[in-house]
């Protein structure tokens, strides 16, 4: 490296300012050949000036990045799927231009003990970078080498068109190395260059990963790729021994085609391995083009030629226990596949069911694989769920289920509008579904169920997950589990039509959830995929690791369908029921994510003693709050926000803001200022014609226990009740 003839005074200044994390030209200048002007920004989501530094060292010719803090408590930015929040200190290059950038990377820390998967570090080109010092979401084209996901590797990002991000795809991910040790002793020589066949990545001197297509990098900005190193979320980097090379498009090597990606020829199956019914479908989809086969119980019931990724459904009639069927695939030959080879698998499905269609079958903790599944003879409850009928009852007995598997209700499993399948408590009796975080807990991925009156408690993931639709959660408590307690999402790779949609979560409670990086279990979330109409109604959600409602929406899968909360409580979330505060956000209702604009309705609903926001739009610019009460939150009790590129159509009606003890004030546009609106402005909680609230407006500003009436509503209490009958704001119940 060539030292920058720069007087002392100056040296001194830039040092100062590069600890401040100002971006300008940086005082090193990196590699002999030729000159290049190095410059630092901070931006993203989840950037601060406090918690992100770019620190250049002019003696030592190092640059160091944070990003966050070694123990977790703070993050700088994040690396996800659609954008990033990073330190960065780069270069700018003509795309006319190759280029080969290479450094020593020491790690200085890197993730919590149990990683985000946003954390990252190393060397990164992009096609846009944002505004220094602006936390708003920024999305671009990427590729970068270095730490990921608590690992050494490099990933691909693309597709993203637009400066909203959408469509954004995390490809080829690929792994160099495993976790780097957390103690400073870790380095790596990584190195990206350019050719005009597309980005290669490599560690130490290692076998390179290539991402085709080199123009994916000038998408955003068709002037400029920007490249560098990068540190975000948890983690920092100190780098030395620099160098970068350039090298003409026009002049180098013509790039090569990226080759056809073949795949191992398979046949997956996708209808159940039970049926309670004869008739039956046997569904599957083979991955390559080719002739199918399918014998059932030795007579062939299908034999025709089938196109890659062509779903195949075949009728056919059970006999009573198990049915073998016999499935052929022979692949024609063409260029993407690995094999000619057939492609042979058996699958046994079972006919089997208890008792006449609309009878109840019973289940206990030690209930029988045998059993009839009657009243005196239980059977398990993993039985009960795979051969129900439709429009039968499964009376689950009281007691603790120590159960090491999940429970899963498949896709296909289903009741009809009319004749609904039953998951209950036996009437007077509280069952108990403990995974001893062992496993998963309950997957409900049919459409049409209830699953009413049970607890689950300590499945190492979330406690109930609902990817279908029309399904009814009535009086279900989900608490201690390793994820959110209930939470409603799909499958990212599935279009939206497919994510689940309508379903009622009624009367439920969830508590004391905690992931292991303790920042992301909430007590409810309808997020990332899931479809309309989905409503919580009657929940109350408490002492969460992280919110007590989330309703993020990302950027890459776009915006989840509309979700109504009403006649909901959320308290004390970001800090546990014995007093531990978490990593996790702690707010009541999170309405939103990465500024996507959907109208979730919040209406009737309490939020008080959350750590850090008590209703927030997290963004979203077009929530509706009506009839809602926020008291003696952590930071506001309102926060209605927006990114600065979206216009803002919230609508508040009717909401109390209130504080028994000085707090910060709300964030609420000005449009929402109202005669019906009572925000707290720092000092008093009060409309806009200036009329304020008192203690002596409520029955009581002490909170007291949340019981429930014998239909599973939340009882009245003084709570935060108006006295005056004039006053129609805020909460009632």
């Amino acid at each position: 490296m060539n030292q920058l003839h720069r007087n002392r005074h100056l040296s001194v200044v830039l040092m100062l300012l590069f600890t401040l994390g100002v971006a300008l030209l940086a005082p090193i200048q990196i590699g002999a050949k030729p000159n290049v002007e190095w410059k630092s920004i901070i931006f993203g989501q989840s950037t601060s000036e406090d918690n992100n530094k770019v620190i250049v060292d002019e003696k030592t010719k190092s640059v160091t990045l944070i990003a966050g803090s070694k123990d977790g408590n703070t993050v700088g930015g994040k690396v996800a799927s659609s954008h990033d929040g990073i330190s960065y200190y780069y270069i700018e290059v003509d795309p006319s231009k190759n280029f080969e950038i290479s450094g020593k990377v020491r790690v200085n820390y890197f993730a919590k003990p149990y990683p985000d998967n946003q954390e990252s570090f190393g060397i990164m080109a992009r096609d846009a970078i944002g505004k220094h010092l602006d936390n708003t979401v920024f999305p671009s084209n990427m590729v970068l080498v270095g730490g990921y996901r608590g690992l050494i590797q490099s990933v691909f990002r693309n597709h993203v068109k637009d400066p909203s991000g959408a469509g954004a795809k995390m490809e080829n991910m690929w792994k160099m190395g495993e976790r780097p040790a957390n103690d400073g002793t870790a380095v790596y020589e990584l190195k990206l260059r350019k050719t005009n066949t597309g980005y290669h990545a490599s560690v130490n001197n290692g076998p390179e990963k290539i991402y085709y297509r080199p123009k994916q990098l000038e998408v955003l900005n068709p002037d400029r790729i920007y490249v560098g190193f990068f540190a975000a979320r948890v983690a920092s980097i100190t780098v030395t021994d620099i160098k970068v090379k350039f090298s003409d498009v026009a002049t180098d090597e013509p790039g090569l085609p990226e080759p056809p990606e073949a795949v191992e020829p398979a046949v997956t199956v996708l209808s159940l391995a039970g049926s309670p019914v004869a008739d039956y479908t046997f569904s599957l989809q083979p991955n390559a083009k080719g002739r199918l086969e399918i014998t059932h119980n030795g007579k062939k019931i299908f034999d025709n030629p089938v196109e890659a990724n062509q779903m195949v459904n075949t009728q056919t009639v059970l006999v009573k226990g198990n049915n073998s069927f016999d499935v052929l695939l022979t692949p024609d030959a063409v260029e993407t596949i690995t094999s000619t080879a057939p492609v042979r698998l058996r699958q046994t499905v079972t006919f089997k069911y208890y008792g006449k269609p609309g009878e109840p079958i019973y289940v206990s903790p030690t209930g029988k694989t045998n059993a009839t599944g009657t009243e005196t003879d239980p059977i398990d409850i993993y039985s009960a769920i795979q051969f129900i009928q439709t429009g039968q009852t499964i009376y689950v007995r009281g007691g603790v289920y120590e159960l090491s598997a999940p429970i899963m209700i498949e896709r296909g499993n289903n009741g009809t509008p009319e004749k609904l399948k039953v998951l209950a408590a036996y009437p007077g009796e509280k069952p108990v579904f403990d995974f001893g975080k062992k496993a998963s807990g309950v997957f409900l991925n049919g459409d049409y169920w209830k699953i009413s009156g049970i607890d689950i408690t300590k499945s190492s993931g979330n406690g109930l997950r609902i990817s279908g639709s029309h399904n009814v959660v009535e009086l279900v408590r989900t608490f201690a589990n390793g994820e959110t307690g209930l939470q409603i999402s799909g499958l990212a790779s599935e279009p939206n039509t497919k994510w689940p949609a309508h379903n009622l979560i009624l009367n439920c409670t969830s508590f004391d959830n905690r992931d292991p990086s303790e920042n992301n279990a909430d007590g409810f979330a309808a997020k990332l995929t899931c479809g309309p109409g989905n409503v919580f109604r009657g929940c109350i959600a408490y002492n969460n690791c992280d919110d007590g409602w989330d309703l993020y929406s990302k950027l890459e899968t776009g915006p989840i369908g509309a979700v109504v909360i009403e006649n909901c409580i959320a308290y004390g979330n970001g800090r546990m029921s014995d007093g531990y505060r978490t990593k996790g956000d702690g707010n009541g209702f999170k309405m939103g994510g990465e500024g996507l604009p959907v109208k979730h309705i919040l209406r009737n609903s309490l939020a008080f003693n959350n750590e850090t926001f008590g209703v927030t739009s997290n963004s979203d610019p077009v929530i509706i709050v009506e009839n809602t009460t926020s008291v003696d939150n952590g930071r506001a009790n309102f926060n209605f926000a927006n990114y600065p590129n979206a216009t803002p159509q919230f609508v508040a009606k009717n909401n109390i803001s209130f504080r028994t003890k000085p707090g910060p004030a709300d964030l609420v546009p000005e449009m929402l200022l109202s005669a019906d609106n009572y925000f707290y402005n720092g000092s008093d909680s009060q409309n806009s014609k200036g009329v304020k609230l008192s203690a002596k407006d409520f029955k009581s500003v002490t909170p007291q226990p949340f019981v429930r009436n014998k239909d599973g509503s939340i009882a009245r209490n003084d709570f935060m009740r108006v006295v005056k009958r004039s006053l129609k704001s805020g909460f009632r119940y």
